[in-house]
């Protein structure tokens, strides 16, 4: 996958597939001047909300979260 070179904001969808190749993405751009939201789900908040700490450092990214379970 290729981010578009200008500074348009992303938007990340994770329809069930999983979070971690969106992860790199959001390592490279975090806590730069571009808005970052990541939306996706999962089955408990518990045991399933990998990297929810990491992803408070960046003050960028907004992260939605849908836990069907919880």
């Amino acid at each position: 996958m290729k981010l578009p070179e200008k500074n348009y904001p992303i938007i990340m969808v994770g329809p069930g597939t999983g979070v971690a190749a969106f992860r790199s993405f959001i390592q490279r751009l975090g806590n730069s001047d571009r808005t970052i939201v990541l939306i996706f789900g999962c089955r408990n908040k518990e045991s399933d909300f990998y990297y929810q700490a990491e992803w408070q450092k960046y003050s960028n990214l907004k992260v939605i979260v849908a836990f069907s379970r919880d």
